[in-house]
């Protein structure tokens, strides 16, 4: 991001009361480079880039220290940010509550009204408190102007100075209430989309635990395979130890067993348990081969069950790409899943699911494609649609989750009739890292 143009060198020490044209047009576009700065400011930057905006204002005004702060709901007030300059006597407030009970200052703010003064005899008698602060922290002059956004109070911007002669005249009120304004807008879109990414991953969290418990017969299965194969490999071990010449080949090959087949039930809790446990974004080099693989073991279950056949015809030759793992096996998992229920009603020996991935171009392609029912056009138009649903008991929030999850990647999901055999097919793209990228992590 560019930095802020520097304002025009002003004559006087106090550009805020300055009337001159000169000045106006300066003040006017130190607001505007700060607005334009906040425009596509990232979620992330906007504390650092709030920080430097104060320091700008205070540097341009030439006083002390700016703040950021807001009025709790419960009264008192808590800092945001906070900029001193360097050769100030007063202190930088950290982050957080001032510490001390200022009834009066939070009442005028919470009328909406502008707190200043050029000095201590300015304020009311029964700003006593307010009066103690300022004394104890060598504050002789300032500026509270209240702040909203969209209409509704968000907080103050604070304007602080050692010296007792600074004036904050009428007409500099709404320059630097917009001031306030940007800063208090950055944060409160900040906020936001933190509130969207956080309930986004929890709606993700819920339906991967909601497919999960879909699969727990499956799951069952997949342990219980080698857990019988434990048991009689050590009742195999077992009954050549109590013979009076034991074969210890055979113990040894029954305990490699026994290892191999431990090994094997907690491959299938450890992919269990990653899809469960509710994690943050981990964006990584990795190969989408070895998503659909975790995927296709979890599964193997349940298409064992549910008499579907289960083929993977993966391109070993397609570059990796950057993703979260778990979320991307979210996404295969539930298309899979899809595409077995889509078969539910076909006869035994032409339920088949078959996933495929390609590189198209410099992207990478997964297709999950079924032999079930198919799609008609007005399903294949609404699929994606939150809360859209063809099931009897789903929520109709899964492919919608799905697709969210592969535009953060950069990808995109589509849908399409089975092509020349019957049924479906869903198929995402994602962008494949370039192949020296993709060599070096590999």
């Amino acid at each position: 991001m560019q930095p802020l143009s520097a304002p025009s060198p002003l004559s006087t020490n106090d550009p805020v009361s300055r009337g001159s044209l000169r000045d106006r047009m300066a003040f006017e576009q130190f607001i505007a480079d700060l607005s334009a700065r906040f425009v596509n400011v990232a979620g992330e930057r906007v504390d650092a880039e709030i920080l430097d905006g104060l320091r700008r204002l205070v540097e341009f005004l030439d006083v002390d220290r700016g703040s950021l702060a807001r009025i709790a709901a419960g009264g008192g007030v808590v800092v945001l940010s906070s900029y001193a300059a360097p050769e100030s006597t007063l202190p930088t407030l950290q982050p957080g509550p001032v510490g001390a009970e200022l009834p009066w200052f939070e009442n005028e703010l919470m009328q909406g009204r502008a707190v200043r003064f050029s000095s201590l005899d300015d304020l009311p008698p029964d700003a006593l408190p307010e009066r103690a602060y300022c004394q104890a922290h060598a504050l002789k002059s300032y500026l509270g102007i209240p702040v909203s956004v969209g209409g509704m109070p968000f907080g103050v911007l604070c304007i602080a100075s050692a010296r007792n002669d600074r004036e904050f005249p009428d007409e500099a009120m709404p320059r630097l209430r917009l001031i306030g304004e940007v800063f208090a807008n950055a944060v409160v879109r900040r906020n936001a989309d933190f509130r969207y990414h956080r309930l986004h991953a929890e709606l993700s969290h819920v339906t991967r635990v909601s497919t999960m418990g879909q699969l727990a017969a499956s799951i069952a299965h997949e342990l219980n395979q080698p857990l019988c194969a434990i048991i009689n490999n050590a009742h195999a071990a077992v009954r050549q130890l109590t013979n009076a010449n034991p074969d210890l080949s055979e113990v040894r090959g029954a305990l490699n067993d026994i290892a191999a087949d431990g090994k094997r039930a907690g491959e299938v809790v450890m992919r269990s348990h990653g899809l469960m446990k509710r994690r943050e974004l981990v964006f990584e080099p990795l190969s989408i081969n070895d998503v659909v693989r975790d995927v296709a073991s979890l599964v193997h279950g349940e298409a064992v069950i549910r008499r579907v056949v289960l083929q993977l015809s993966l391109d070993e030759s397609i570059p990796r790409v950057s993703g979260d793992r778990v979320q991307l096996q979210q996404v295969v998992l539930n298309l899979v899943v899809n595409a077995m229920d889509a078969m539910a009603e076909m006869p035994e020996g032409s339920r088949r699911v078959v996933l495929s991935s390609d590189r198209v171009g410099r992207n990478v392609r997964v297709v999950v494609r079924d032999t079930g029912v198919g799609l008609t056009p007005e399903v294949a138009a609404r699929m994606f649609d939150p809360f859209f649903t063809t099931k009897p008991n789903g929520l109709g929030m899964g492919l919608a989750i799905n697709q969210a999850i592969i535009e953060a990647h950069g990808g995109d999901l589509h849908a399409a009739a089975g092509g020349s055999e019957r049924g479906a097919a869903i198929d995402f793209w994602l962008p494949g890292l370039p192949d020296e990228a993709a060599a070096i992590t590999a």
